[in-house]
């Protein structure tokens, strides 16, 4: 489990970007959860959102993340944002909104804002968030439900029940 006084910050930092409502999960994943957290390892997330997130929200937790990850006495971060609907149900390659990450930060630095883009790296990721079972904020990563809802007997993407 990720240090929680190393972790909360993030979370509330990444909500008031995103969103409050609009955040559905975050998630520890990597050496925090895999017991190997040394003094210098990123801590890893994953943040699950219900919408795809605007350009300028991106613009600002990058921003931030700037300042927050890595310097002093603190860890680098890397941090990844998915739509919900775009991992469940499940599809291939995966979609990726937003990727936070120090070995980025130069492009960061000269004004670069990640966007969505597909990921197949996604699928070992959701895989290890999913073993990890490690919310720092929101349900289980298992419990996060189906956006298929059954509406007048038929099954259709986010159908609202």
């Amino acid at each position: 489990m990720p240090e929680r006084d190393r972790t909360d910050h993030l979370v509330t930092l990444v909500r008031r970007h995103l969103g409050h409502d609009a955040v559905l999960g975050v998630y520890a994943h990597g050496s925090a959860t895999l017991g190997g957290l040394r003094p210098h390892s990123d801590l890893d997330l994953l943040v699950v959102v219900r919408n795809p997130t605007t350009h300028a929200r991106r613009a600002a937790l990058t921003e931030e993340l700037l300042t927050v990850s890595q310097g002093a006495g603190r860890r680098p971060v890397e941090l990844i944002v998915v739509v919900h609907g775009d991992v469940r149900p499940w599809r291939y390659p995966p979609r990726r909104d937003y990727l936070y990450g120090e070995w980025l930060r130069a492009a960061y630095e000269r004004g670069h804002v990640p966007g969505p883009e597909d990921d197949p790296d996604l699928a070992p990721l959701l895989t290890m968030v999913l073993r990890a079972d490690t919310p720092l904020h929101g349900p289980p990563p298992s419990s996060t439900p189906s956006r298929t809802r059954t509406c007048g007997g038929r099954s259709s993407p986010g159908c609202r029940s």
